[in-house]
């Protein structure tokens, strides 16, 4: 039986959704990058850079301040 990511964002406390397809590991986050008020990335400690989605910008900026 396959599982949601919604499913998995809410069984595991230390992940942060930050796009519709991206589940995120906040202990592997190494830089929050907002560029403007609407659009931001994450950049994982494998240099990986992931596009935050505009609509969860603000809530995943208020983690890193």
């Amino acid at each position: 039986m396959s599982q949601t990511l919604k499913w998995f964002e809410e069984q595991l406390p230390s992940f942060i959704r930050v796009h519709k397809s991206s589940l995120v590991n906040l202990a592997h986050v190494v830089l929050f990058e907002q560029i403007n008020s609407r659009e931001a990335k994450v950049i994982l400690t494998n240099r990986v850079a992931l596009l935050v989605s505009r609509r969860r910008v603000q809530s995943i900026a208020d983690l890193f301040k």
